[in-house]
């Protein structure tokens, strides 16, 4: 399993700073569109900004999707500690399995793909500006793109590596293994949706 980009772990990504992300990158790009009048470029810029909050409501959705599925595997993972023969086990596996699905994770990379694409857009449009002024204001925003690009690198690997521990967990030959990476994949999951509720929340 690959991320997109670079990733650092998941505790580290300041999710409780999304909020003031979000709100430097519009307020940068109003007071941006200020400046640019005289240029005429602040209609591309208002744009931008329609285009920022649109990827930011989609990251939303696709954090609440991320947290929606891990709820519904805590409820399966309780259900292991229950099984009681072969097909308790069985029926518990094809539960299991369906985590294993890459879905979210194509969510998840999408979200990427669009950040990476903003960046990369406002890079270009920064190179033909003229202004001084302008250029200062907009370079700030490669940089705070590039913070949510991070954080969302982060929900990719992490949740990369939740779905190849229930797969480890759905081929464990015993019961006692089976619990044992179940507590493992708890820990995980807890770790993922914590961010993600706070992002959901700042965002």
């Amino acid at each position: 399993m690959t991320t997109i980009g670079p990733a650092i772990p998941l505790k580290d990504q300041v999710f409780n700073r999304v909020g003031d992300i979000s709100r430097e990158i519009n307020n940068t790009l109003e007071q941006a569109a200020r400046i640019a009048i005289k240029s005429g470029n602040n209609e591309q810029l208002a744009l931008f900004r329609a285009r920022f909050n649109s990827l930011r409501n989609a990251s939303k959705d696709v954090a609440f999707e991320i947290v929606t599925v891990l709820k519904r595997y805590k409820g399966v993972a309780l259900t292991v500690w229950e099984i009681a023969s072969p097909d308790a086990r069985a029926t518990v596996n094809e539960e299991l399995k369906y985590f294993v699905d890459e879905r979210y994770s194509q969510s998840t990379r999408t979200i990427i793909e669009a950040f990476l694409n903003l960046r990369r857009d406002f890079e270009q449009f920064i190179a033909g500006v003229s202004s001084g002024d302008l250029k200062e204001q907009l370079r700030v925003l490669v940089q705070k793109v590039n913070e949510l690009t991070d954080i969302w690198n982060a929900v990719f690997k992490e949740t990369g590596e939740f779905r190849e521990i229930i797969a480890t967990a759905v081929e464990a030959l015993t019961n006692m293994r089976l619990k044992k990476i179940v507590q493992i994949a708890n820990q995980k999951a807890d770790v993922i949706g914590v961010s993600l509720e706070t992002y959901i929340a700042a965002i």
